[in-house]
């Protein structure tokens, strides 16, 4: 008889913490900073087209440039990595110098991040495979094997997906969700800094080291 798979209620608050924390993080990171400063939005707005403005193009100088690249997977990383830098952070650049110029404290800056990364941040995490084992977990946890199969899944493979879910322990899906987090803060500095290059300091310091 084969042993029982256990997920316990830490594994599926883990895991509704870490895949929840792929889409609803960006929402209240600015609905805490919006009370807390009381932001206006354009900055925020302006970071979603930004995004996609930015993303868009980049698309593109991927497709032109890095086709037949894969065959050097050194070449092909290295050349992703200097395309991304050039139009994620001299996209940024142009939008606070022509785009919203008025827009010249730091807070907006902030603002501006949170709209950028935090869209940015929800379409890479929205289909994430952790919602959907969370999902499983839960009703696992609360019906079983049989209130699983009640729901219409496949028998076959199904105790493997039990055991990998049930290997997601609250620790790790806290350390899933801390590093979300830091992501987005990570996208949040970038703007502060390439913000820093246009309305305090000059271009030179502030832009490389963004880029």
């Amino acid at each position: 008889m084969e042993q029982e798979i256990v997920i316990g209620l830490p594994t599926v608050i883990g895991l509704g913490l870490a895949s929840l924390s792929g889409v609803l993080l960006p929402v209240i990171l600015w609905i805490v900073w919006r009370r807390k400063t009381h932001a206006p939005w354009i900055p925020l707005l302006t970071g979603i087209l930004g995004y996609l403005f930015i993303g868009t193009v980049r698309g593109l100088a991927r497709a032109l440039f890095l086709t037949g690249l894969q065959s050097s997977p050194w070449l092909f990383y290295l050349m992703q990595a200097i395309l991304a830098g050039v139009f994620e952070e001299g996209g940024r650049y142009l939008i606070f110098r022509y785009a919203i110029p008025h827009c010249d404290r730091y807070r907006d800056a902030a603002s501006y991040g949170i709209g950028h990364g935090g869209l940015e941040h929800i379409i890479v995490n929205w289909n994430n495979a952790l919602f959907f084992g969370f999902v499983v977990a839960l009703l696992y946890h609360l019906q079983g094997m049989d209130g699983l199969l009640a729901q219409g899944m496949d028998m076959e493979g199904l105790p493997e997906l039990l055991q990998d879910i049930a290997d997601h322990n609250f620790l790790r899906c806290l350390l899933i969700a801390l590093n979300n987090l830091g992501s987005l803060v990570f996208q949040c500095s970038m703007s502060v800094l390439v913000f820093t290059a246009v309305h305090r300091d000059g271009p030179p310091r502030w832009l490389l080291a963004a880029a």
